[in-house]
């Protein structure tokens, strides 16, 4: 078992489940930017994330298309709704 840092491990999950109920938005993205350290040296990484609502909430093809696009700027794989919605 993972040592608990302080931080809610449920966090992505609630607050996904939390922007679902808001029909007007189509996909979430997250960034985080952390300092790593090597071998005396230190560099940035940016990670990041996001998630498409595939629940039927905006059916306009072309839109759809760019948030998709933008969403695979965060994750080149963005996982849907459908597949974090499942108990």
């Amino acid at each position: 078992m993972a040592a608990h840092d302080g931080r809610n491990p449920h966090f992505g999950r609630e607050f996904i489940h939390g922007v679902a109920a808001y029909d007007r938005i189509v996909a979430v993205t997250q960034t985080t930017t952390v300092v790593e350290r090597y071998d005396g040296s230190t560099r940035l990484r940016r990670r990041g994330n996001s998630l498409i609502f595939d629940d039927g909430r905006c059916s306009d093809v072309d839109a759809l298309v760019v948030v998709e696009n933008v969403a695979k700027v965060f994750n080149p794989n963005p996982r849907k709704f459908s597949e974090v919605s499942k108990p």
